[in-house]
């Protein structure tokens, strides 16, 4: 892997980092409506009718994936934690995608480079620390590392 690369992803999880142990998430707009879900999936994981909001609704709003992952991490670490720190993983992560990705179009070079500024994107940070959207980080990781492959 490229030198660039790695200090792409130290840097992410580094600065991210920061933001997510001092739990900067929790302060997001959508968050604990994430979290709501996972906890709906670490109590009840074949229910998809979650009773305990408004008069019910069905949890298939939301693709499944990261609220069932935030679920099995649940039973171990907690829901708070859970959602923390599959963050963590998917922005540390998402420099590396950005390589995979532009290493169809582009040299190792450009596509190190391309590392480098996704690990300083201010739009992942405000999705991620404003926002609060984890699915949405996770399915662009998800995307950009299944196009590469």
């Amino acid at each position: 892997m490229p030198r660039r690369v790695k200090l792409a992803g130290w840097l992410a999880f580094g600065l991210h980092g920061i933001f997510i142990l001092t739990a900067r998430y929790r302060l997001s707009y959508d968050a604990y409506n994430h979290m709501f879900f996972g906890d709906h999936y670490r109590l009840d994981w074949w229910s998809l009718w979650e009773p305990r909001w408004y008069t019910g609704f069905e949890v298939t709003s939301y693709p499944p994936l990261v609220h069932q992952l935030i679920g099995l991490l649940g039973h171990l670490i907690g829901v708070d934690a859970a959602f923390g720190l599959l963050l963590w993983l998917v922005l540390s992560l998402f420099p590396l995608a950005v390589y995979a990705y532009c290493r169809i179009f582009t040299g190792k070079t450009v596509a190190g480079y391309a590392a480098l500024g996704a690990a300083l994107l201010p739009g992942v940070y405000q999705a991620a620390h404003t926002f609060g959207q984890l699915p949405t980080l996770a399915g662009t990781l998800c995307a950009l590392l299944a196009m590469a492959a």
